[in-house]
């Protein structure tokens, strides 16, 4: 009777291996995926980090470029009409670094975060607007319109 035990003792202990051996692998894959996640997440970082240098870049070098060349022109053209052409690339500068932004918020936000960019876009409306209306005044200013509003 003792013979037939011990197999049956063995085949157990096995059995009891095996389960452990299981969740050992279970545990090493779960740890794996986790550790996909986290790559995966450091990828987007990186790639956000770049995308915000690039649109520093681009609107520092932009602005100057714009601001070089309008004291530039400054003394050949109407203070109106270079108004004007300033409030329209002004307007043009605020919206491509609010899509830069909103391109880099995208990539960095979270899977169910249905959040936009933090307060942002009231800033980029109010700025649109106020742009929008100093063109426009200046506009009705250079083309000699004041005249017949009065």
């Amino acid at each position: 009777m003792l013979l037939l035990e011990s197999p049956y003792r063995s085949f157990d202990q096995l059995a009891g291996d095996i389960d452990g051996v299981k969740k050992e692998a279970d545990a090493l894959g779960e740890s794996i995926a986790s550790a996909n996640e986290r790559l995966s997440s450091s990828q987007k970082d990186y790639i956000a980090i770049l995308a915000i240098f690039a649109a520093v870049i681009m609107a520092f070098s932009g602005g100057f470029n714009f601001i070089a060349s309008s004291l530039d022109s400054i003394a050949r053209t109407d203070v109106a009409k270079l108004s004007c052409i300033v409030a329209l690339v002004g307007l043009a500068l605020i919206n491509l670094l609010y899509v830069l932004l909103r391109f880099v918020w995208g990539i960095i936000r979270k899977e169910g975060d249905r959040k936009g960019i933090p307060r942002t876009a009231v800033v980029v409306i109010v700025a649109n607007v106020l742009l929008t209306a100093v063109f426009l005044l200046c506009f009705v200013v250079s083309e000699g319109l004041v005249g017949s509003f009065l």
